[in-house]
């Protein structure tokens, strides 16, 4: 089954494209935040991506992080990665 099961053709491709651009910038970087996503990637559902990730087999980790204004956020990692 595909990763992004239940999109159209064009939106799961767009869903996979974006999950390996997410996938490159946590290798590339060992962690990405909704925040950074936005930024670098223009990506908007960061949590989406991570879930395709999960079920295409990726161990991608999560925990919750806070803002120095008490805003709680994610951040997301590949298990075992050397740069997380």
């Amino acid at each position: 089954g595909s990763v992004a099961r239940g999109l159209s053709g064009k939106a799961q491709e767009a869903a996979m494209s974006q999950a390996e651009e997410v996938l490159d910038y946590i290798h590339r970087h060992g962690v990405i935040t909704p925040r950074e996503v936005m930024l670098h990637l223009d990506i908007y559902r960061l949590a989406a991506r991570v879930y395709d990730l999960r079920r295409h087999g990726d161990r991608v980790q999560s925990e919750n992080r806070w803002t120095a204004n008490g805003r709680r956020y994610a951040a997301y990692w590949i298990e075992g990665n050397v740069n997380g």
